[in-house]
């Protein structure tokens, strides 16, 4: 299982990692403006990350 940090948040911001496919493979709710995601994807997928209204894609390390 791997894991994403995310930093500088709103306190209660949802935030959802996606693989590729769109199916959603971890969510946490941010907490001292700070989440941690776990997820399943592996080394090397595309994932997609929403933040609020905001999402990005990134290659998983």
């Amino acid at each position: 299982m791997r894991h994403a940090d995310f930093l500088d948040l709103d306190d209660s911001q949802q935030v959802r990692v996606y693989g590729i496919n769109g199916t959603e493979t971890g969510t946490a709710v941010s907490s001292n403006g700070q989440a941690q995601v776990n997820t399943n994807l592996p080394a090397g997928s595309v994932a997609i990350i929403k933040i609020g209204d905001r999402s990005v894609k990134v290659v998983i390390k």
